[in-house]
């Protein structure tokens, strides 16, 4: 990763191959945490549901404007959820703006990726204490043969890949 600082913001540059013995992974990206009074974002994305590269013919592509709560998907097993696939520009609050040089994924969610994973249930879930942004490179989709057949190769994020954000702070 480079980060290059400018007068509003920095650019971080993202490159990664993933090592040959790796099938496939289920996102690149970085997760970071606002405080949690920022509550509201906007996108130029697949909207206004969750999309994911195999899961955004009921989304379309345009302009949004949400909130991290209704963005977040209550499932009873707490998992990876709210995610934007195609994304151009990310507005969070009156805090950022972000774009890429390509299209990414991303999430704003009340919990982190780990407080997520180490759920068994919904209830287990503390109140939330920050807002948590995830900005991927490259996502996955989210078929799987947990219950199905196993994830086409064409929606396995690429085993090398590179894009440059620019986020602009307000």
């Amino acid at each position: 990763m480079t980060i290059t600082p400018f007068a509003k913001g920095i650019d971080l540059q993202f490159d990664y191959t993933m090592a040959n013995y790796i099938d496939y992974l289920p996102r690149i990206g970085f997760e970071f945490a606002l405080d949690k009074r920022y509550q509201s974002f906007g996108y130029f994305g697949y909207g206004p549901y969750e999309s994911y590269v195999d899961k955004h013919i009921a989304s379309s592509f345009g302009e949004y404007h949400t909130t991290v709560q209704y963005n977040f998907q209550n499932y009873l097993m707490p998992q990876e959820n709210g995610s934007h696939f195609g994304t151009t520009k990310l507005m969070i609050d009156h805090v950022a703006n972000i774009t890429a040089l390509k299209p990414f994924s991303f999430s704003i969610l009340p919990y982190s990726t780990e407080e997520l994973q180490n759920a068994k249930h919904n209830f287990e879930l503390k109140k939330p204490t920050a807002t948590y942004i995830n900005l991927d490179i490259a996502m996955s989709g989210i078929g799987s043969n947990s219950c199905g057949p196993e994830l086409d190769k064409k929606y396995r994020a690429p085993k090398h890949g590179s894009n440059i954000f620019r986020i602009v702070l307000k």
